[in-house]
């Protein structure tokens, strides 16, 4: 019997000390196991799948930042007004409709020339020598001055061109047609052979017709006006033949208003003066206030 029992003892204690052994194996073996994750982690900061996903989700964020920054930065968008109408279509007619939509009134002022095309010039003796009078200056002039007269009576106006620049027949077409505008109002000067003409005249175009109020109307009211207010002589309203290529395809009232004549040194000489454009331009405004309220009174709106 203390044979056995010494035995059984002897398999306890060989048991045990299994136990124990293999305890402190298996917990050496988790160390070592966490010690080689630690040093992996620690060569590629972030680790494996999870540091994959915690990059993109700081892009994300970072990318919707910069959204929501570049959102909060935007500039307003354009009015016609300010706008360049040699833009896209796309952007340009987006402007348009908006622009129609936010005022009650609209004129197209069309100062003629521009740019690389000069129109007619005349050369002026001065203090100084010789100095070049071009179409393209005295239309962009009084358009700049008629401008800011009408919007000072309520009226949005927005200007084929702003500067010296290039714009094509097609672009002020576009211009009128796409907003659509009230009136379109193009500045040009006249030069004949003749140069005892002068005056200011109106060309428009006779197949165009509204209900009560025609391009006739709006010439005739143009050139009475005007002439009032800068005292000219009326040179007579035409109707269009080559010399007003955009009065055949808009699509609203329009007239060509033929500021003056500078075959005529005279009144070329006039069309330098500042005080003498301004006339000009009140009159055009007053013209076009006028015509405005006749529309409207003709229901045409």
């Amino acid at each position: 019997m203390k044979g056995k029992q010494a035995v059984f003892y002897i398999l306890l204690c060989l048991i045990f000390c299994g136990l124990g052994v293999g305890g402190m194996l298996l917990t050496g073996g988790k160390k070592e196991a966490s010690t080689d994750v630690a040093a992996a982690e620690k060569k590629e900061p972030g680790g494996g799948q999870n540091a994959d996903v915690g990059a993109d989700s700081r892009q994300t964020s970072e990318g919707e930042s910069d959204s929501k920054a570049g959102e909060d930065t935007k500039p307003e968008e354009a009015d016609a007004g300010d706008a360049d109408i040699t833009t896209s279509a796309a952007e340009f007619e987006k402007v348009l409709v908006r622009t129609r939509e936010e005022n009650d009134k609209i004129v197209v002022l069309d100062a003629g020339c521009g740019g690389s095309d000069e129109g007619e010039s005349v050369s002026l003796s001065g203090g100084n020598g010789e100095t070049l009078l071009t179409e393209k200056e005295i239309t962009l002039s009084i358009a700049r001055e008629c401008r800011k007269l009408l919007e000072e009576q309520g009226v949005y106006v927005v200007m084929s061109r702003e500067d010296d620049r290039d714009v094509t027949d097609d672009e002020r077409v576009y211009l009128a047609n796409e907003l659509p505008a009230d009136l379109f109002i193009s500045l040009h000067t006249e030069s004949t052979e003749d140069s005892s003409l002068y005056g200011i005249g109106v060309v428009y175009n006779d197949a165009f017709y509204m209900e009560g109020f025609d391009n006739a109307a709006l010439s005739r009211i143009l050139q009475s006006e005007t002439c009032l207010a800068a005292n000219e002589k009326e040179a007579g309203i035409s109707v269009m033949q080559d010399q007003a290529p955009t009065l055949r395809l808009i699509l609203i009232p329009g007239a060509q208003v033929q500021v003056g004549y500078l075959s005529n040194m005279q009144q070329a000489r006039l069309l330098a003066r500042e005080d003498y454009r301004q006339k000009i331009a009140q009159g055009l405004c007053n013209g076009i206030i006028k015509a405005l309220d006749m529309e409207k009174e003709q229901g045409n709106e």
